[in-house]
């Protein structure tokens, strides 16, 4: 739980996690410069629910990949605010039973800023998911790729709040 301020200036890898494998509370602030892993165990889910779960705010500028959930990838909440400047990826990994629910579920706001790159290969939902409330701002690339070895069990868009494209 971080409810204070984190500046991630080197890599974090989570390889077991409890409820969340990160949760940023209304208080506090993820700062990402170079890279937290979340990566396959074994043969089991390592993330309990979500992998991040933010109610404050996250600067991404390096990456952050998210390979296994028993939920969602990324859930960012009605007070959460997810800047990217760098790249997010999430399932990458591939199989269509690790991240078992959407990619990336926005309540809150969410910039992806020009050098911005959200890249969802694999989720047991919809892809992208801005729901009722949520504001999305895309100046960068968003993209639903698919792999190999997994795909979009869902929706790849799925739009209720407010989403601006401006390439």
């Amino acid at each position: 739980t971080i409810a204070g301020i984190l500046n991630n200036n080197a890599e974090i890898e989570f390889l077991d996690a409890g409820e969340n494998g990160i949760e940023v509370t209304p208080t506090g602030a993820l700062n990402n410069t170079v890279a937290i892993f979340q990566r396959f165990i074994f043969d089991f889910f390592s993330i309990g629910q979500n992998f991040l779960q933010n109610q404050g705010t996250v600067n991404n500028s390096g990456t952050i990949s998210i390979d296994f959930a028993d939920g969602e990838g990324i859930v960012n909440l009605a007070e959460g605010v997810l800047t990217n400047e760098g790249v997010i990826q999430i399932g990458k990994s591939g199989d269509p039973t690790f991240i078992r629910g959407k990619g990336i579920s926005n309540l809150g706001q969410i910039s992806n800023t020009n050098a911005g790159r959200m890249r969802i290969f694999q989720s047991g939902a919809a892809a992208f998911s801005n729901e009722s409330g949520g504001e999305t701002t895309n100046e960068g690339t968003i993209s639903i790729e698919g792999s190999s070895e997994g795909e979009v069990s869902g929706t790849g868009v799925s739009n209720n709040g407010v989403f601006t494209n401006q390439i």
